[in-house]
């Protein structure tokens, strides 16, 4: 959730505070000098009842350095579980060995019209559900209809991600003051502009579609969108104001 990560303001509690909040399991579980153990405990021990009430209701009881640790190691855990290659590699030099094909299985597998950009996004995507945490590999298919050459070894799929991200939360008057450049030609704006620029530069739901309860699932399918860039430790550029970041954490809006 987003409110482990808590309010990075309050860093300033030493390890004693953290104690004193009957968190003293943390330190026992979580050896920080070996990186597999050390993330296995720490994933472990969020899910002791004790410390994930704390870190939900008092996250600044523990330094937000840890806090980003812990989150990362639980990531971790949970892609040792969904992203998992090694039967899949294996099985794939067999394949080689006796002359077949060789295609790596376990991998969730789209193809993406880049004109066409977030609605086959959208469609292809929201069908995986929660295999959306698997490896995804992207085949783009061009302006002329042809499938591009390559293989996904992540670099493709991050490329998908970030075009995606730009043509879906950057509205259309910002990109063409940027001067997006030739791609611009490429991405299809086939959707409204969902978020518009406030004087900061930072982006807020464009309100001018408020009482459309249709559009309600593209902001449930970019929430996804931004959940698999986190989850595979991607860089976005969007940056949201902070009455649209209270409200995601829940908080009240003076």
């Amino acid at each position: 959730q987003v409110t482990t990560l808590g309010d990075q303001g309050n860093d300033d509690m030493d390890d004693s505070s953290v104690e004193s909040a009957s968190m003293d399991g943390v330190d026992e579980a979580a050896p920080m000098s070996a990186n597999d153990a050390g993330g296995d405990a720490l994933a472990s021990t969020f899910r002791d009842p004790k410390v994930a009430r704390v870190l939900t209701y008092i996250p600044q009881a523990m330094p937000f350095s840890r806090r980003v640790n812990l989150f990362n190691s639980l990531l971790e855990s949970d892609k040792l579980r969904t992203q998992d290659e090694t039967a899949s590699f294996r099985q794939m030099m067999m394949n080689l060995d006796e002359g077949e094909e060789a295609e790596m299985l376990g991998r969730e597998r789209v193809t993406i019209r880049r004109d066409e950009l977030y609605s086959d996004s959208k469609q292809s995507l929201n069908r995986l559900g929660k295999r959306l945490r698997k490896r995804v590999q992207v085949t783009f298919v061009n302006k002329h209809g042809q499938e591009e050459a390559g293989i996904d070894g992540g670099g493709v799929f991050k490329e998908f991600l970030d075009d995606l991200i730009k043509d879906a939360f950057l509205p259309q008057t910002f990109r063409e003051e940027e001067g997006g450049g030739e791609d611009e030609d490429i991405l299809s704006r086939s959707h409204p502009d969902f978020f518009s620029v406030t004087p900061l530069q930072t982006l807020k739901v464009n309100t001018t579609s408020d009482g459309d309860d249709a559009i309600l699932s593209n902001y449930e399918f970019l929430g996804r969108v931004l959940g698999k860039a986190i989850y595979e430790s991607i860089l976005v550029e969007p940056q949201f104001c902070l009455p649209f970041l209270n409200k995601l954490l829940g908080k009240q809006n003076s």
